[in-house]
Protein backbone atom coordinates (compact mmCIF):
# COMPACT_ATOMS: atom_id res chain seq x y z
CA UNK A 1 0.00 0.00 0.00
CA UNK A 2 1.27 3.81 -0.91
CA UNK A 3 2.28 5.40 2.14
CA UNK A 4 -0.25 8.56 0.69
CA UNK A 5 -3.01 6.62 0.00
CA UNK A 6 -2.94 4.61 3.76
CA UNK A 7 -5.93 5.06 5.79
CA UNK A 8 -5.66 5.66 10.14
CA UNK A 9 -7.31 2.72 10.28
CA UNK A 10 -5.07 0.42 7.93
CA UNK A 11 -2.08 1.92 10.33
CA UNK A 12 -2.82 1.14 13.40
CA UNK A 13 -4.74 -2.10 12.56
CA UNK A 14 -1.25 -3.23 10.94
CA UNK A 15 0.70 -1.88 14.61
CA UNK A 16 -1.80 -3.44 17.16
CA UNK A 17 -0.64 -6.63 14.97
CA UNK A 18 3.00 -5.79 14.61
CA UNK A 19 2.48 -5.54 18.44
CA UNK A 20 0.67 -7.85 19.85
CA UNK A 21 -1.17 -4.51 21.30
CA UNK A 22 -4.88 -3.44 21.08
CA UNK A 23 -6.37 -0.50 19.92
CA UNK A 24 -8.76 0.33 22.23
CA UNK A 25 -10.73 -1.51 24.82
CA UNK A 26 -14.04 -1.35 26.31
CA UNK A 27 -14.54 -2.37 30.34
CA UNK A 28 -17.74 -2.00 32.48
CA UNK A 29 -17.04 -0.26 35.29
CA UNK A 30 -19.79 -2.01 37.36
CA UNK A 31 -22.64 -3.91 36.44
CA UNK A 32 -24.74 -2.64 39.38
CA UNK A 33 -27.66 -0.15 38.23
CA UNK A 34 -30.56 1.18 40.68
CA UNK A 35 -33.05 1.61 37.79
CA UNK A 36 -34.48 -2.28 37.37
CA UNK A 37 -34.87 -1.89 33.70
CA UNK A 38 -36.85 -5.43 32.23
CA UNK A 39 -34.71 -5.42 29.11
CA UNK A 40 -31.47 -5.25 31.18
CA UNK A 41 -29.16 -7.56 30.57
CA UNK A 42 -27.68 -7.54 34.39
CA UNK A 43 -29.68 -7.05 37.08
CA UNK A 44 -27.84 -7.70 40.21
CA UNK A 45 -27.47 -5.70 43.72
CA UNK A 46 -24.54 -5.32 45.43
CA UNK A 47 -24.68 -8.85 47.06
CA UNK A 48 -25.55 -10.97 44.07
CA UNK A 49 -22.88 -9.51 42.61
CA UNK A 50 -20.29 -9.73 45.37
CA UNK A 51 -21.33 -13.40 45.16
CA UNK A 52 -19.73 -13.35 41.87
CA UNK A 53 -16.63 -11.66 41.99
CA UNK A 54 -15.99 -8.44 44.49
CA UNK A 55 -16.17 -5.31 42.25
CA UNK A 56 -13.06 -3.25 41.18
CA UNK A 57 -11.97 0.28 43.02
CA UNK A 58 -11.09 3.47 40.95
CA UNK A 59 -7.69 2.74 41.71
CA UNK A 60 -7.88 -0.52 40.43
CA UNK A 61 -9.46 0.66 37.06
CA UNK A 62 -7.02 3.44 37.12
CA UNK A 63 -4.00 1.86 37.66
CA UNK A 64 -5.48 -0.64 34.44
CA UNK A 65 -5.50 1.92 32.04
CA UNK A 66 -2.47 3.50 32.93
CA UNK A 67 -1.16 -0.01 31.71
CA UNK A 68 -2.99 -0.31 29.00
CA UNK A 69 -1.93 3.70 27.96
CA UNK A 70 1.30 3.03 28.43
CA UNK A 71 1.95 -0.01 26.08
CA UNK A 72 0.30 2.29 23.54
CA UNK A 73 -3.19 1.45 23.40
CA UNK A 74 -5.56 4.36 21.89
CA UNK A 75 -8.26 5.53 24.61
CA UNK A 76 -11.55 7.04 23.32
CA UNK A 77 -13.98 7.38 26.54
CA UNK A 78 -17.78 7.13 25.23
CA UNK A 79 -19.89 7.33 28.06
CA UNK A 80 -23.55 8.03 27.91
CA UNK A 81 -25.68 8.72 31.08
CA UNK A 82 -22.80 7.63 33.21
CA UNK A 83 -24.22 7.33 36.75
CA UNK A 84 -27.95 6.94 35.60
CA UNK A 85 -29.22 4.62 38.73
CA UNK A 86 -26.36 4.48 40.71
CA UNK A 87 -26.57 6.14 43.96
CA UNK A 88 -24.40 9.75 44.85
CA UNK A 89 -21.29 7.87 46.25
CA UNK A 90 -21.12 5.88 43.02
CA UNK A 91 -22.16 8.74 40.79
CA UNK A 92 -18.97 10.94 42.74
CA UNK A 93 -16.67 7.32 41.81
CA UNK A 94 -17.81 7.66 38.20
CA UNK A 95 -16.97 11.33 37.98
CA UNK A 96 -13.81 10.69 40.00
CA UNK A 97 -12.85 8.00 37.14
CA UNK A 98 -13.67 10.07 34.34
CA UNK A 99 -11.38 13.25 35.84
CA UNK A 100 -8.49 10.93 35.86
CA UNK A 101 -9.11 9.76 32.39
CA UNK A 102 -9.00 13.22 31.27
CA UNK A 103 -6.03 14.13 33.49
CA UNK A 104 -3.65 10.85 31.80
CA UNK A 105 -4.80 12.21 27.82
CA UNK A 106 -7.34 9.94 27.35
CA UNK A 107 -9.97 11.69 25.33
CA UNK A 108 -13.81 11.90 26.98
CA UNK A 109 -17.19 12.14 25.30
CA UNK A 110 -19.45 12.42 27.91
CA UNK A 111 -23.38 12.69 26.67
CA UNK A 112 -25.37 14.13 29.51
CA UNK A 113 -28.27 16.05 30.72
CA UNK A 114 -27.24 17.45 33.89
CA UNK A 115 -25.45 20.77 33.44
CA UNK A 116 -24.08 20.96 36.70
CA UNK A 117 -22.17 17.91 35.88
CA UNK A 118 -21.61 18.99 32.38
CA UNK A 119 -20.25 22.27 33.51
CA UNK A 120 -17.63 20.63 35.96
CA UNK A 121 -16.57 17.74 33.69
CA UNK A 122 -15.80 19.47 30.10
CA UNK A 123 -13.40 21.35 29.08
CA UNK A 124 -15.51 21.99 26.07
CA UNK A 125 -19.55 21.73 25.73
CA UNK A 126 -20.92 20.83 22.24
CA UNK A 127 -24.68 21.70 22.37
CA UNK A 128 -27.13 19.74 19.46
CA UNK A 129 -30.41 21.21 18.71
CA UNK A 130 -32.78 19.56 16.16
CA UNK A 131 -29.89 17.48 15.07
CA UNK A 132 -27.17 20.69 14.25
CA UNK A 133 -24.78 21.75 16.33
CA UNK A 134 -25.79 25.28 17.74
CA UNK A 135 -22.86 25.70 19.78
CA UNK A 136 -19.55 25.13 21.58
CA UNK A 137 -18.65 26.86 24.64
CA UNK A 138 -15.66 25.97 27.22
CA UNK A 139 -16.80 24.37 29.87
CA UNK A 140 -15.81 26.22 32.48
CA UNK A 141 -16.87 29.80 31.51
CA UNK A 142 -20.22 28.73 30.45
CA UNK A 143 -23.42 29.43 32.57
CA UNK A 144 -26.43 27.35 32.62
CA UNK A 145 -28.31 30.07 31.09
CA UNK A 146 -25.59 29.64 27.95
CA UNK A 147 -26.08 26.26 27.62
CA UNK A 148 -29.96 26.70 27.54
CA UNK A 149 -30.07 29.24 25.17
CA UNK A 150 -27.93 26.94 22.66
CA UNK A 151 -30.24 23.94 23.61
CA UNK A 152 -33.47 25.96 22.69
CA UNK A 153 -31.40 27.58 19.34
CA UNK A 154 -32.02 30.68 20.64
CA UNK A 155 -27.99 31.10 21.62
CA UNK A 156 -27.20 30.80 18.29
CA UNK A 157 -23.56 30.16 16.86
CA UNK A 158 -21.89 32.96 17.98
CA UNK A 159 -20.36 30.72 20.86
CA UNK A 160 -17.89 28.72 19.01
CA UNK A 161 -14.91 28.47 20.90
Amino acid sequence: MHPEKDTAEAFLLRRAAKTGVPITGSFELTPLCNLNCKMCYVRMNRTEQEKISRLQTAEEWTALAEKLRDAGTLFLLLTAYAVRGLDINASYTIYDLINRQKERGVAVIYVGEDLDVLLELADRILVLCGGKVSGIVPGRGATKRDVGMMMTQLGGNEAHA
